[in-house]
């Protein structure tokens, strides 16, 4: 039988059992027109976080400044009292720079003889800021206060923890010098010359070992049996010669050759003939005969000869 002529033929693809898969974007944005509110919603709160961030930022920076221009304000009170009373408002928070304003506030509290106040401060930036480069001068605060409160076996234990801890930092320089000061305190003077030698060999050339040095020579000087013994004198040197390590340059060489003396031989026979003889003695030279009187002479000069 014939085939229709008004029939098409239907060519198979190869791709009808496959569905074309949309790009991500394209199905994106199917989704969006399909659910509008949803992601209109989600845009608004992305850009309001975004415009919170930068306002609390701009916050921040607008709260640091303010805190910044109230501590320089503060810093210029000089009695010490009225230093705590500004500093104090200033130094709730957690930032580094509450963590100088705290130890500020110690340290004039310190000043100010108000010693709860000053612990209270320093325990604030030992505890709350660990990593803040003013808690090795905080721990040394602390050992300060417990001078202050008679209580020398605190101030010695804070102040070998800031050695301890921090040894590598300026205030860990000074521990050994404040544990002698301690001791001399109550009288025990051979351990702190010994703190103070520690510090005058450990930190040679510093201004704690000039200190160190200073009170080394006082307590030698107040108790002379701590006092090193003397090193053993050298004997001077005697007039005109060199001291001790010199070479003498303007002393002329001296011939040390000894004579080897030839060794003795028998004499010859002919040694007393060839020897000269001694010679006589002088025979002694006449006596000249006293002259006669001065009167006679001239008489016997005219006396003429006899006549033959």
């Amino acid at each position: 039988m014939a085939q229709d002529p008004k029939k098409k033929k239907v060519v198979k693809s190869l791709f009808d059992d496959h569905k074309v898969e949309k790009s991500d974007w394209a199905a994106f944005v199917e989704q969006v027109k399909e659910n509008p509110a949803l992601y209109a919603g989600a845009a608004v709160f992305i850009v309001v976080c975004f415009l919170l961030g930068v306002l609390y930022r701009g916050h921040s920076l607008s709260a640091k400044r303010e805190l910044l221009t109230q501590y320089a304000e503060a810093q210029k009170e000089y009695e010490p009292a009225k230093l705590v009373a500004a500093l104090e408002p200033l130094a709730d928070g957690r930032g580094e720079i509450h963590a100088e304003i705290t130890y500020m506030l110690g340290e004039a509290a310190l000043r100010a003889s108000e010693y709860d106040k000053a612990k209270q401060a320093f325990e604030k930036v030992r505890s709350q800021f660990p990593d803040s480069e003013n808690v090795a001068d905080a721990v040394e605060g602390l050992g300060f206060v417990a001078e202050q409160q008679n209580d020398p076996d605190a101030a010695i234990a804070y102040y070998r923890e800031v050695s301890t801890k921090w040894p590598k930092s300026f205030a860990a320089r000074k521990q050994s010098l404040n544990i002698g000061r301690v001791e001399e305190a109550r009288g025990r003077f051979k351990e702190a010359m010994d703190a103070y030698k520690e510090v005058s060999l450990s930190f040679a050339g510093s201004h704690a070992a000039s200190d160190a040095q200073a009170a080394i020579d006082r307590l030698a000087k107040e108790h002379p049996e701590l006092a090193p013994p003397p090193a053993p004198a050298e004997a001077a040197p005697a007039e005109g010669a060199p001291a001790a390590g010199e070479t003498p340059t303007d002393v002329p060489k001296l011939n040390l050759t000894v004579p080897v003396s030839p060794t003795p031989e028998a004499p010859a026979a002919s040694t007393e003939a060839e020897m000269p003889a001694e010679p006589a003695p002088a025979a002694p030279a006449a006596e000249t005969p006293p002259a006669a009187d001065s009167a006679a002479a001239p008489a016997a000069e005219q006396t003429p000869p006899p006549a033959q």
